[in-house]
C-alpha cells in the first residue's frame, strides 16, 4: 500500500511519536513529583531518577529514547519503510497508552492529595456558611 510507503506518513507518525515522548516525560513527572520514586512502574527508570532526580532523570531518558529510536526507525526507513511505519504506529500507540494511563494516574493521585487536604480544613461557623482555607489557586498547587 502507497500509505505505508509515503514519506508524509512517516514524518507525521515520527511527530507524533516525538510530542507523545514529551508528553510521557510530563506526565511522568506529575505522577512522580514531588519524590514519588517508587510510583515508577519501570525499575529502569526509577534507578535512573533516583541516581540522577526526577526532573534529570526524565530529560535523559527521554532523549536518549529519541536518540537510540530515531536514526533507528530512519535507517529503518531507508530500508524497509513499511515496517518503519508499521513500527512507529505502534510506538504511537503504546506511547498514547503510557500517557493517557499517567495522566490518569496523576489525576487519581491529585484528587486523594485534594481529599486529604481539604478534610481537615473546612470547618462549619456555626451560622450556615462554611468557611475553607485556601484559594482556588491552592488546589492547582502542591
Amino acid at each position: 500500500m502507497a500509505i505505508f510507503q509515503s514519506a508524509h506518513t512517516l514524518y507525521v507518525l515520527f511527530g507524533i511519536y516525538a510530542v507523545l515522548n514529551v508528553m510521557d516525560g510530563i506526565s511522568t513527572w506529575l505522577v512522580l513529583r514531588p519524590d514519588h520514586f517508587e510510583r515508577e512502574a519501570n525499575p529502569v527508570a526509577r534507578f535512573i531518577f533516583l541516581k540522577l532526580g526526577i526532573p534529570n532523570g526524565i530529560i535523559i531518558t527521554e532523549a536518549a529514547v529519541l536518540a537510540i529510536l530515531s536514526p533507528l526507525i530512519f535507517w529503518l526507513a531507508g530500508t524497509q519503510p513499511e515496517i518503519a511505519v508499521v513500527l512507529l504506529l505502534a510506538a504511537d500507540l503504546v506511547f498514547l497508552w503510557v500517557v493517557t494511563d499517567n495522566l490518569r494516574i496523576a489525576l487519581r493521585y491529585r484528587r486523594k492529595a485534594l481529599l486529604t487536604k481539604n478534610s481537615g480544613l473546612k470547618r462549619n461557623d456555626g451560622e450556615g456558611a462554611t468557611a475553607s482555607a485556601g484559594t482556588m489557586e491552592d488546589k492547582f498547587i502542591d
